[in-house]
C-alpha cells in the first residue's frame, strides 16, 4: 500500500510581490523590469508560455537579472520544464549566493527529477541562510525519507510544526513516516490533526486508512477510505484500497466494482489493472483474470506481480519459479502481519511438523548442529530450531522479514539473498537445512535442491514443505506451487538427496480449507 504524499507547494514564499532589482540607472534594465514585471502578472493568470517569453525577453535585456532568471525557472518547473529549470535557478544562485527562495525552488527542481541527495543539499544550504524556513524543513523531511533516513525526516517533520503548529502538510508527512516507524497511535494522531485542520484534506483521511488497515482493522479502513473517497473521488490510490481492504473483508463482488471505477479513472496505471485482476481470480473468474494482467503487462512490460498471476491463471507458460524481486517485494509488505496472518488467520502448523519430523530422523544432536533455516522470514522456526543448533543461521530474500527475524533474538547469523545463488557460496557448512513453506515459490526444485546438496556435509539433512499437487509441480492460482511427491523424490535422487522419511500432513487452512502437503525429510548421499 503506498501512502498519498502530498507535494509541499513548490513555489517560494513572496513570488508574486515586487522584485527586487538592480539600483543601476539603465535603460536596459529598466525595460527588463518591466517585461518581468508583465511577465508576473501573466504567470499569475496561469499564461506560462507568455510569461516565459516575457522572463526570456527580460533576460535578453539584462543576462544577469537575478529575479528573471528565479521567475522563468519557476514558470519551466510548472510546465514540466525540470532540467531547464534546474538551469535558471542554479544561475540566480550564482548571481546572489544567498538567495534563499532560489535555492529552496532548486531543491523542488531536484526532487521533482529524484534527485533526493541534490535536493538535500539545496534544503540544508536554504536552512543555513534562513534557519526558520518553514517550508524547507517540510521538504527536507521529504527527501530524508526518500533517503531512508527516518530518524531525520521525523526531526524535520516536527521542526517544521515547531514553527508553524497548525502546517497540515507536516502533520501529514509527519504521520507517513511514523506509520512506516510502527509509531501507530502518534501516526494516528497526526492524520486526525491534519484533517481537523482541513476537513477536506482527502490525503489525510487516506493515510489514516493505511494505517488501519495495516493493523487490519478493515471496517473502520473502509469508512475512512470512503471518506477521502467523499471528499476526492479521483483519489486512485484510495480507490485501490477500498478494494483490498473489501477483498480482504470478504466483499469479493464490491471490492471488484471498486477496482473496475480505479480502472476507469487511471486506464494507464498497470497496478489498477492488476488489482483488478486479482479480484476476479479470487472470485474464479480466470479467463477474466488473465485479460486484466495481460493489458497490466502491455502497460509495464517487466510488471512481474502480474507475469506470475497470468502464469496462474493459465494465460502463460507456467515459470521455473517466482520472479525474486517480486517475492522480496511481496514480503517486505507483508512483514509487519506476517506472523499474525500465519498463525492465527490460517492456523499455519509446518514449524512444528518440520522440526519433529527432523527429531525423529536425527536423534539425539540437541545443541550439536549447523542449521540454516532456509527462507526463514520472520523467524518462526527460529525459537523450535534452537535447541538443536549448535549455531543458526537464517536467510530470506526479504529485508524487512530478516529485520523481524534479528528482534527474536535466537539467530546466530541472517542473511539476505536469493537462496540458489546463496547456498552455491556456502558449501559444506550445514549439518541440517529447513525449508519451511519456502518451495511454495520455487516450482523446479532441481537446482535449489542441487545447491542445497552441496551445502550439506556428508551425510547432512534437508528437511522441506511442499503442497500435495498432482504431476510434477504447478503453479495454482493463488500464485503458489504445488508438488507431486515422486517428482520431489526424483529430484532429490539427481541431487544425491535420499529420503528418510515422508508424512502427509495439512500445512496451514485457506478460506476454511485445509491446505494438505508433505513434510519431506531428505539426507545427503554424499
Amino acid at each position: 500500500m503506498r501512502a498519498a504524499y502530498p507535494p509541499s507547494t513548490p513555489m517560494p514564499r513572496g513570488f508574486g510581490k515586487p522584485p527586487r532589482r538592480d539600483n543601476r540607472p539603465s535603460t536596459a534594465m529598466a525595460q527588463a523590469a518591466e517585461l518581468l514585471d508583465l511577465g508576473l502578472v501573466l504567470h499569475r493568470q496561469g499564461r506560462l508560455a507568455e510569461a516565459i517569453v516575457r522572463y526570456g525577453q527580460a533576460l535578453d535585456f539584462q543576462a544577469d537579472y537575478v529575479e528573471a532568471h528565479f521567475a522563468l525557472g519557476l514558470a519551466l518547473q510548472a510546465r514540466g520544464e525540470g532540467e531547464e529549470a534546474i538551469h535558471h535557478f542554479q544561475r540566480a544562485i550564482e548571481l546572489r549566493s544567498y538567495y534563499t527562495d532560489a535555492h529552496f525552488a532548486l531543491g523542488t527542481a531536484l526532487q521533482e527529477q529524484r534527485d533526493f541527495e541534490g535536493a538535500l543539499g539545496c534544503y540544508q544550504r536554504t536552512l543555513a541562510i534562513e534557519p526558520e524556513y518553514v517550508k524547507a524543513h517540510n521538504n527536507l523531511g521529504a527527501v530524508q525519507r526518500e533517503l531512508g533516513n527516518l530518524d531525520d525526516a521525523i526531526a524535520s517533520y516536527r521542526r517544521a510544526l515547531a514553527l508553524e503548529p497548525d502546517y497540515l502538510e507536516a502533520h501529514n508527512n509527519l504521520g507517513v513516516v511514523l506509520r512506516e516507524r510502527g509509531q501507530l497511535e502518534e501516526a494516528a494522531l497526526c492524520f486526525k490533526r491534519a484533517f481537523q485542520l482541513q476537513p477536506d484534506f482527502a490525503e489525510a483521511y487516506y493515510n489514516l486508512g493505511l494505517l488501519l488497515h495495516s493493523q487490519q482493522k478493515l471496517a473502520e479502513a473502509i469508512s475512512v477510505y470512503r471518506t477521502a473517497l467523499i471528499i476526492k473521488g479521483d483519489l486512485v490510490e484510495a480507490r485501490v484500497n477500498l478494494a483490498h481492504a473489501l477483498q480482504a473483508s470478504g466483499q469479493g463482488d464490491a471490492a471488484i466494482e471498486e477496482h473496475r471505477r480505479a480502472v476507469e479513472l487511471a486506464p494507464a496505471l498497470a497496478e489498477a489493472h492488476c488489482g483488478l485482476g486479482n479480484a476476479l481470480r479470487d472470485a474464479g473468474r480466470l479467463a477474466e483474470a488473465a485479460e486484466c494482467y495481460a493489458e497490466a503487462l502491455r502497460l509495464k512490460p517487466d510488471y512481474a506481480e502480474a507475469r506470475h498471476y497470468l502464469a496462474a491463471v493459465g494465460g502463460a507458460p507456467t515459470p521455473a519459479m517466482t520472479d525474486p524481486d517480486y517475492v522480496a517485494a511481496l514480503f517486505d509488505e507483508y512483514a509487519e502481519r506476517f506472523d499474525r496472518h500465519l498463525t492465527g488467520e490460517l492456523a499455519y502448523r509446518a514449524p512444528e511438523l518440520l522440526v519433529g519430523a527432523v527429531q525423529a530422523a536425527t536423534p539425539h544432536t540437541e545443541g550439536l548442529l549447523n542449521v540454516l533455516d532456509l527462507g526463514c522470514g520472520t523467524g518462526l522456526c527460529g525459537p523450535l530450531l534452537r535447541p538443536l543448533a549448535q549455531r543458526l543461521v537464517g536467510m530470506d530474500l526479504s529485508a524487512k522479514m530478516i529485520g523481524k527475524a534479528r528482534a527474536r533474538g535466537v539467530y546466530d547469523d541472517l542473511a539476505v539473498g536469493e537462496m540458489t545463488e546463496w547456498l552455491g557460496r556456502h558449501h559444506d557448512a550445514f549439518d541440517l537445512i529447513v525449508a519451511a513453506d519456502v518451495f511454495t515459490y520455487v516450482g523446479d526444485l532441481a537446482a535449489v535442491f542441487a545447491a542445497a546438496a552441496l551445502t550439506l556435509v556428508p551425510g547432512g539433512v534437508l528437511a522441506c514443505s511442499v503442497e500435495a499437487g498432482e504431476a510434477g509441480y504447478t503453479l495454482l492460482p493463488n500464485g503458489r506451487y504445488a508438488h507431486a511427491l515422486d517428482y520431489v523424490h526424483k529430484e532429490a535422487a539427481a541431487a544425491a538427496l535420499v529420503a528418510v522419511s515422508t508424512e502427509r500432513a495439512i500445512l496451514r487452512t485457506e478460506r476454511g480449507r485445509a491446505v494438505e502437503g508433505w513434510i519431506v525429510v531428505l539426507r545427503s548421499l554424499r
